[in-house]
């Protein structure tokens, strides 16, 4: 959390993405780890030895084949699990809300139930 309030709440979103939207995720999970190791697009390119097309397609979020994901794992020195994307389903999906505004919605939802503590 000490880090989440070090970045502030309005650029969190920016950083981690919407994990329901596979491409957006992808998306800023490159982004966050191409600013990990100062590199640029051309950085990237350079280093990937890749057309600059489909590195351009892959930094705006495309899905990478398992030899493009293993080449962008040992540029940003990453394993490769630190770049693999599940995107969230439905159901998985967490909302924090203030209780006054949930209460009437959350008695109406499938996923869960809401149960006051106190």
């Amino acid at each position: 959390f000490r880090e989440v309030s070090r970045v502030g709440a309005t650029n969190v979103g920016k950083l981690a993405g919407d994990w329901r939207d596979p491409v957006e995720a992808r998306k800023c999970l490159l982004k966050r780890r191409l600013d990990a190791e100062c590199l640029t697009f051309q950085d990237l390119v350079d280093q990937l030895k890749m057309p600059p097309g489909r590195v351009e397609e892959l930094v705006a979020g495309q899905e990478a084949t398992a030899l493009e994901l293993q080449a962008l794992a040992e540029v940003l020195h990453v394993r490769l699990s630190d770049l693999m994307v599940c995107p969230l389903k439905d159901e998985e999906e967490v909302v924090v809300t203030s209780a006054a505004g949930s209460r009437s919605k959350a008695r109406k939802s499938r996923s869960y139930v809401l149960a006051p503590l106190a």
